[in-house]
């Protein structure tokens, strides 16, 4: 379940598999496997093990090949928490916990979730920013938890403001031996001006923000323990599916850039499939977004100069080698 619109919709794998797999399977698309990736649970274990038994009743019909599991690295019973993840499910394969704060002094965080880190604020981290709220960097305490994550084989989706890379990149350069899913192509989400009405609505980049963005991707894109996911065009762009081609080529344009930042090798389509387009391409910042099929054609277009070998990579393989399946 999620709250949507101040409403909690439930969203199911047989609404998934109406939504996503077969849509996709009348293409001749045939989807091998999917990430369940946390959703905020009160309980990451209890999360992991509900994800998990619905999948073994449904072996059949379910795409769940790994579980991305949420957990506060910065508990000192983290280890532990981390050691019950794994055993609750072997489709455990890395953690994610969200740590979006911007530069708005008045209201720096930039997703629901880290409003969660209040509750553990401390003298050197009133605001809740893991990533710099200890003089500039990031927490002693998120440290200690992120270098656990090694010991247990898991991985970490990234999902920052742009403005937070910096200290990102300079913890995980501090451990190797984690690796990093950077979750919608770095969440530059405040890059663009939108102008036009509904009929003919145009954007142009905001320099500024944008020379954060691209800056700081190519710095952290040097690590060879980071991937990156293409995903969630939305949040860059609000409404980019609507546009017309020229304004879209912008867009992939963009996409091509991050894909040569990082190579197809560290790169990965994600659907981010839930509820609807509009939802799953911008979380609601704009009311239309692109069904699975549709941004899957559209990604071919990205990537139509690209040779079949990077392209199998893209869609399928880079996401199969980093989750394990």
């Amino acid at each position: 379940k999620s709250c949507c619109g101040g409403k909690a919709m439930s969203y199911l794998q047989e609404d998934y598999n109406a939504d996503v797999v077969r849509p996709l399977k009348e293409q001749n698309i045939n989807l091998v496997g999917s990430v369940h990736v946390e959703c905020m649970p009160d309980s990451g274990v209890d999360e992991v093990k509900w994800v998990a038994e619905l999948a073994a009743a449904s072996p059949n019909s379910t795409t769940v090949k790994a579980i991305v599991a949420s957990c506060d690295l910065t508990l000192p019973t983290v280890d532990q928490d981390l050691q019950n993840l794994v055993q609750a499910s072997s489709l455990v394969k890395g953690i994610r916990w969200i740590l979006d704060y911007g530069k708005d002094e008045k209201d720096p965080a930039t997703h629901i979730a880290t409003t969660r880190h209040v509750k553990n604020a401390t003298d050197y981290n009133k605001c809740g920013d893991y990533l710099r709220g200890y003089n500039g960097t990031f927490l002693p305490e998120f440290e200690r938890g992120f270098q656990c994550l090694a010991d247990h084989n898991l991985s970490f989706d990234l999902q920052c403001a742009p403005e937070q890379l910096p200290q990102a990149t300079a913890l995980v350069m501090l451990n190797p031996k984690v690796k990093v899913a950077i979750d919608h192509l770095g969440k530059a989400r405040t890059a663009s001006i939108l102008t036009g009405d509904d009929e003919s609505t145009t954007f142009e980049f905001v320099k500024e923000e944008m020379e954060c963005w691209r800056n700081n991707m190519k710095d952290i894109a040097a690590l060879p323990n980071v991937y990156c996911k293409i995903s969630m065009l939305g949040y860059i762009t609000p409404g980019w599916f609507g546009m017309s081609m020229e304004q879209q080529q912008v867009l992939k344009d963009l996409v091509l850039e991050v894909v040569e930042m990082f190579t197809p090798k560290r790169c990965m389509v994600g659907l981010n499939w839930y509820l609807s387009g509009a939802i799953s391409d911008s979380d609601g910042k704009s009311e239309i977004g692109p069904s699975p099929l549709e941004y899957i054609e559209k990604c071919c277009w990205f990537f139509e100069e690209l040779s079949q070998d990077d392209r199998q990579l893209l869609f399928c393989d880079t996401a199969r080698e980093f989750y394990g399946f």
